[in-house]
Protein backbone atom coordinates (compact mmCIF):
# COMPACT_ATOMS: atom_id res chain seq x y z
CA UNK A 1 0.00 0.00 0.00
CA UNK A 2 1.25 3.61 -0.96
CA UNK A 3 0.68 6.99 0.17
CA UNK A 4 -1.16 10.03 -1.99
CA UNK A 5 1.35 12.83 -2.43
CA UNK A 6 0.69 15.55 0.60
CA UNK A 7 -1.23 17.70 -2.03
CA UNK A 8 -3.54 15.10 -2.66
CA UNK A 9 -3.94 13.74 1.00
CA UNK A 10 -5.13 16.20 2.78
CA UNK A 11 -8.44 17.26 0.29
CA UNK A 12 -9.22 13.64 0.03
CA UNK A 13 -9.08 13.74 3.85
CA UNK A 14 -11.28 16.75 4.11
CA UNK A 15 -14.21 15.25 1.96
CA UNK A 16 -13.83 11.98 3.24
CA UNK A 17 -14.37 12.94 6.96
CA UNK A 18 -16.84 15.37 6.54
CA UNK A 19 -18.81 12.74 4.58
CA UNK A 20 -18.42 10.14 7.79
CA UNK A 21 -19.69 13.09 9.64
CA UNK A 22 -22.88 13.52 7.73
CA UNK A 23 -23.19 9.77 8.10
CA UNK A 24 -23.05 9.76 3.97
CA UNK A 25 -21.13 6.54 2.65
CA UNK A 26 -17.87 7.90 0.70
CA UNK A 27 -14.91 6.38 -0.95
CA UNK A 28 -11.98 7.48 -3.35
CA UNK A 29 -11.79 5.65 -6.66
CA UNK A 30 -9.56 6.34 -10.11
CA UNK A 31 -6.35 7.17 -9.89
CA UNK A 32 -6.27 8.14 -6.55
CA UNK A 33 -7.50 4.61 -5.70
CA UNK A 34 -5.13 2.68 -7.60
CA UNK A 35 -1.79 4.43 -6.32
CA UNK A 36 -3.49 3.49 -2.78
CA UNK A 37 -3.36 0.05 -4.01
CA UNK A 38 -0.03 0.53 -4.96
CA UNK A 39 0.60 1.51 -8.34
CA UNK A 40 3.27 3.96 -9.23
CA UNK A 41 1.37 6.05 -11.84
CA UNK A 42 0.99 9.70 -11.35
CA UNK A 43 -2.74 10.93 -11.17
CA UNK A 44 -3.24 14.57 -10.32
CA UNK A 45 -6.58 15.34 -8.92
CA UNK A 46 -9.06 13.11 -7.18
CA UNK A 47 -12.19 11.12 -7.70
CA UNK A 48 -15.04 10.41 -5.25
CA UNK A 49 -18.25 8.37 -4.90
CA UNK A 50 -20.35 9.76 -2.90
CA UNK A 51 -24.15 8.02 -1.89
CA UNK A 52 -25.24 12.34 -1.68
CA UNK A 53 -24.20 15.59 -2.13
CA UNK A 54 -26.49 17.07 0.82
CA UNK A 55 -23.71 17.32 3.36
CA UNK A 56 -22.38 19.87 0.89
CA UNK A 57 -24.67 21.77 -0.65
CA UNK A 58 -27.03 22.52 2.53
CA UNK A 59 -25.14 24.59 5.19
CA UNK A 60 -26.74 24.36 9.06
CA UNK A 61 -27.35 28.01 10.55
CA UNK A 62 -25.82 27.38 13.49
CA UNK A 63 -23.02 24.84 12.18
CA UNK A 64 -19.02 25.67 10.43
CA UNK A 65 -19.41 24.89 6.71
CA UNK A 66 -18.92 20.91 5.98
CA UNK A 67 -15.50 21.78 3.94
CA UNK A 68 -13.06 24.99 5.07
CA UNK A 69 -12.68 27.93 3.50
CA UNK A 70 -9.78 26.38 0.89
CA UNK A 71 -12.18 24.21 -1.21
CA UNK A 72 -14.71 26.08 -3.84
CA UNK A 73 -17.73 23.96 -4.11
CA UNK A 74 -19.51 24.10 -7.71
CA UNK A 75 -22.18 21.77 -8.77
CA UNK A 76 -21.87 20.53 -12.29
CA UNK A 77 -25.18 18.60 -12.59
CA UNK A 78 -27.80 16.28 -10.08
CA UNK A 79 -24.82 13.54 -10.18
CA UNK A 80 -21.67 15.53 -10.56
CA UNK A 81 -20.12 18.21 -8.22
CA UNK A 82 -16.85 19.68 -8.32
CA UNK A 83 -14.84 21.08 -5.35
CA UNK A 84 -11.51 22.48 -5.89
CA UNK A 85 -8.87 22.90 -3.36
CA UNK A 86 -6.47 25.40 -3.44
CA UNK A 87 -3.42 24.34 -2.15
CA UNK A 88 -0.50 26.43 -1.94
CA UNK A 89 0.97 25.69 -4.78
CA UNK A 90 -1.45 24.59 -7.06
CA UNK A 91 -5.25 24.04 -6.95
CA UNK A 92 -6.52 20.18 -6.64
CA UNK A 93 -9.77 19.15 -8.35
CA UNK A 94 -11.50 17.04 -6.91
CA UNK A 95 -14.93 15.20 -8.65
CA UNK A 96 -17.69 13.72 -6.99
CA UNK A 97 -20.42 11.71 -8.30
CA UNK A 98 -23.72 10.20 -7.04
CA UNK A 99 -23.87 8.31 -10.10
CA UNK A 100 -23.97 4.88 -8.40
CA UNK A 101 -25.87 6.26 -4.93
CA UNK A 102 -28.29 3.75 -4.53
CA UNK A 103 -25.11 0.40 -4.74
CA UNK A 104 -22.76 2.57 -2.71
CA UNK A 105 -24.07 1.01 0.75
CA UNK A 106 -23.57 -2.46 -0.52
CA UNK A 107 -20.02 -1.21 -1.84
CA UNK A 108 -18.50 -0.35 1.38
CA UNK A 109 -17.02 -3.79 2.28
CA UNK A 110 -15.17 -3.81 -0.62
CA UNK A 111 -12.84 -0.55 0.90
CA UNK A 112 -10.15 0.16 2.07
CA UNK A 113 -8.80 2.63 4.83
CA UNK A 114 -5.56 4.80 5.10
CA UNK A 115 -6.24 6.89 8.32
CA UNK A 116 -9.56 9.26 7.37
CA UNK A 117 -9.27 7.70 3.81
CA UNK A 118 -11.64 5.35 2.79
CA UNK A 119 -10.90 3.88 -0.75
CA UNK A 120 -12.09 0.87 -3.06
CA UNK A 121 -10.01 -2.30 -2.84
CA UNK A 122 -8.46 -3.53 -5.59
CA UNK A 123 -11.08 -5.86 -6.63
CA UNK A 124 -13.92 -2.98 -6.60
CA UNK A 125 -11.17 -0.90 -8.24
CA UNK A 126 -10.89 -3.40 -11.28
CA UNK A 127 -14.87 -4.13 -11.49
CA UNK A 128 -14.51 0.15 -11.68
CA UNK A 129 -12.84 0.40 -14.13
CA UNK A 130 -13.77 -2.45 -16.46
CA UNK A 131 -17.57 -0.73 -16.38
CA UNK A 132 -15.68 3.19 -16.68
CA UNK A 133 -13.65 1.71 -19.53
CA UNK A 134 -16.55 0.34 -21.17
CA UNK A 135 -18.55 3.37 -20.96
CA UNK A 136 -15.80 5.80 -22.48
CA UNK A 137 -15.18 4.49 -25.63
CA UNK A 138 -12.74 7.35 -26.50
CA UNK A 139 -10.95 9.59 -24.61
CA UNK A 140 -7.24 10.38 -23.19
CA UNK A 141 -7.93 8.15 -20.37
CA UNK A 142 -8.39 4.90 -21.94
CA UNK A 143 -4.88 3.94 -22.02
CA UNK A 144 -4.79 4.90 -18.25
CA UNK A 145 -7.79 2.61 -17.79
CA UNK A 146 -6.16 -0.14 -19.48
CA UNK A 147 -2.88 0.04 -17.67
CA UNK A 148 -5.08 0.44 -14.04
CA UNK A 149 -6.64 -2.63 -15.39
CA UNK A 150 -4.13 -4.57 -16.00
CA UNK A 151 -2.34 -3.53 -12.41
CA UNK A 152 -5.54 -4.40 -10.60
CA UNK A 153 -5.53 -7.99 -12.37
CA UNK A 154 -2.00 -8.50 -11.52
CA UNK A 155 -2.22 -7.32 -8.24
CA UNK A 156 -5.51 -10.57 -7.17
CA UNK A 157 -3.59 -12.97 -9.07
CA UNK A 158 -0.41 -12.31 -6.87
CA UNK A 159 -2.86 -12.29 -4.02
CA UNK A 160 -4.60 -15.60 -5.34
CA UNK A 161 -7.85 -13.38 -5.35
CA UNK A 162 -11.53 -13.88 -7.32
CA UNK A 163 -13.77 -11.20 -8.03
CA UNK A 164 -16.28 -11.50 -5.46
CA UNK A 165 -19.96 -12.41 -6.28
CA UNK A 166 -21.03 -9.17 -5.16
CA UNK A 167 -19.19 -7.40 -7.46
CA UNK A 168 -20.01 -9.47 -10.47
CA UNK A 169 -23.62 -8.85 -9.50
CA UNK A 170 -23.92 -5.09 -8.75
CA UNK A 171 -21.09 -4.01 -11.35
CA UNK A 172 -19.96 -6.41 -13.71
CA UNK A 173 -23.60 -7.25 -15.47
CA UNK A 174 -23.23 -8.93 -18.96
CA UNK A 175 -23.91 -5.47 -20.39
CA UNK A 176 -20.78 -3.83 -18.88
CA UNK A 177 -18.47 -7.09 -19.83
CA UNK A 178 -20.37 -6.32 -23.36
CA UNK A 179 -19.51 -2.75 -23.94
CA UNK A 180 -15.88 -3.08 -22.38
CA UNK A 181 -15.00 -6.25 -25.05
CA UNK A 182 -16.54 -3.95 -27.47
CA UNK A 183 -14.48 -0.72 -26.55
CA UNK A 184 -11.35 -3.01 -26.62
CA UNK A 185 -9.33 -2.93 -29.42
CA UNK A 186 -10.28 -5.90 -31.88
CA UNK A 187 -6.42 -7.80 -31.23
CA UNK A 188 -6.51 -7.67 -27.61
CA UNK A 189 -10.44 -8.90 -26.64
CA UNK A 190 -9.18 -12.55 -26.70
CA UNK A 191 -6.27 -11.47 -24.59
CA UNK A 192 -8.57 -9.59 -21.51
CA UNK A 193 -11.06 -12.18 -22.25
CA UNK A 194 -8.10 -14.85 -21.22
CA UNK A 195 -6.61 -12.32 -18.16
CA UNK A 196 -9.69 -11.13 -16.69
CA UNK A 197 -11.25 -15.30 -16.47
CA UNK A 198 -8.24 -15.95 -14.20
CA UNK A 199 -9.56 -13.54 -11.63
CA UNK A 200 -13.38 -15.00 -11.91
CA UNK A 201 -14.61 -12.41 -14.39
CA UNK A 202 -16.62 -13.69 -17.61
CA UNK A 203 -15.45 -16.68 -18.75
Amino acid sequence: MERLPERLMTPARLILQAAVRAKVPAMLVGGAAVSLNGSKRFTKDLDVNVASFHFLTQRSRFGPPALPKEFSVRKVSATRLNATYMHPLEAIRCDMSTNHATVLPSLMPYTRQLGHIRYAACNLLLADKIRTYGDRWNGIKLASDLEDIVFSVGLMMDRGERMPHMLRQLILTSDVLDSFRTALPESERLLFKSFLADVGIGG
